[in-house]
């Protein structure tokens, strides 16, 4: 574990990499003002933010509250992963919006052929044709 990371305000920033102070605090329903403080050390966060925190994140409770790992529960934090993390959840949820897309595009040329109607922009659809515009 990274010795720098040494309190929670510093854990809840490696946390938040990347992501502003405003959009960190709606994702989990604070007042700015109390991630501030939280982030400071001037204040504690409670144990609903906490767990909020460890939930989206798949974070060891243990490792937020006093930087260690015990061993159980879910994964901990390595904070030099953090960006590294959410770009591929954020990927993984492009490509799950993609593959709803050709879902949803391979249905409707299923149902043009299957009506007899396989003519117009469906029926025309060539190998290596572009399906990845956005719905």
């Amino acid at each position: 574990m990274n010795s720098a990371v040494t309190g929670i305000g510093q854990r809840i920033r490696t946390i938040r990499a990347g992501v502003s102070q405003v959009q960190f605090s709606k994702l989990f329903d604070v007042p700015v003002s109390a991630l501030r403080r939280y982030e400071k050390e001037n204040d504690f966060p409670d144990a609903e933010f906490i767990g909020k925190i460890c939930i989206k994140y798949n974070i060891d409770p243990m490792w937020l509250l006093f930087g260690e790992h015990y061993g159980v529960g879910p994964g901990y934090y390595i904070d030099h992963r953090v960006p590294e993390y959410r770009g591929l959840m954020e990927d993984l949820e492009d490509l799950d919006h993609r593959v709803d897309y050709i879902k949803r595009k391979i249905s409707i040329i299923q149902t043009s052929v299957n009506m007899g109607k396989a003519s117009g922009k469906y029926g025309q659809l060539k190998a290596g044709q572009d399906l990845e515009e956005k719905p």
